[in-house]
């Protein structure tokens, strides 16, 4: 089953209750939905008047960022790049750092992420590289801002691993309520204008249960996005076949393919 939408309408979140409601309607007699959606929209409203009390290079216009981009004319490439559970053990158990007992053990997708920042950072060749992703704050507050972090080609490929996973780590942790107010206001100062800014989009389906939604003829058997093929995008979603695992789809040159896929494999190895 395929499903295409506007990204206006849900989010990755919003989109496991539209098929939670899709089943659930499919199997009853009494059109019940399994989740009633919460249509206010003045949740996101902006401020009166705008006050934007953060700078946010992640909505700036920079004329040295790839994210969007496209590559038309160049020989391009969408592939998949697997990571079993026991990959992301490994990496995890890499990310660790001598004083871990002062602060929180890294997460999956955070060893995840800095493992594909790192090194779609060096198959572009970025001299800086920012990543962007998706912060979801339902469970804090109701706006759903981007995210960033921002580090040298050779903080991410000489320096130490555990470092880069802490810097994704300090993305989430800028994200407080004043902030999202902030990015919110500025969207509207802008009116349209404000567009991404960075290297590498991150955007993860991969926790959401997408593999767990019980469909009238069973469960899903593969999941897999199809989308623009523009650079600087990397999608996780669920190995529905590998409890635990992701795939991950990135968009490179044909080139950068085949640098960042002899490095994405590199992590059995004893690097940093």
């Amino acid at each position: 089953m395929g499903i295409s939408n506007n990204h206006i309408t849900f989010d990755g979140s919003t989109f496991k209750t539209f098929l939670d409601n899709l089943t659930s309607l499919a199997v009853s007699t009494g059109g019940i939905l399994a989740v009633h959606p919460c249509n206010d929209r003045e949740l996101l409203s902006a401020r009166s008047p705008p006050r934007v009390t953060f700078p946010h290079p992640e909505l700036t216009n920079n004329t040295d960022s790839i994210l969007g981009a496209s590559i038309n004319g160049t020989p391009i490439e969408t592939k998949l790049f697997h990571l079993t559970p026991s990959d992301i053990t490994l990496l995890k158990q890499k990310a660790k750092t001598p004083h871990e007992a002062a602060g929180p053990a890294p997460t999956s997708f955070n060893a995840v992420t800095a493992h594909v920042w790192r090194y779609h950072a060096a198959a572009t060749a970025a001299k800086t590289s920012t990543l962007l992703y998706m912060v979801d704050l339902r469970l804090r507050h109701p706006p759903l801002p981007r995210s960033y972090a921002t580090a040298t080609r050779y903080e991410l490929l000489e320096g130490q691993f555990d470092r880069v996973v802490e810097s994704v780590r300090e993305g989430k942790e800028r994200v407080t309520e004043e902030y999202v107010r902030s990015v919110v206001d500025a969207l509207e100062i802008g009116k349209g204008e404000a567009s991404m800014s960075g290297d590498l989009l991150v955007t993860s389906w991969w926790r959401l249960g997408l593999e767990t939604v019980e469909y009238p003829w069973g469960s899903p058997l593969y999941c897999y996005p199809i989308f623009d093929r523009r650079r600087g995008i990397a999608v996780f979603v669920p190995d529905v076949r590998n409890s635990g695992g992701v795939n991950i789809v990135i968009v490179l040159s044909v080139d950068e393919v085949e640098m960042f896929e002899k490095m994405f494999y590199e992590f059995h190895l004893d690097w940093r």
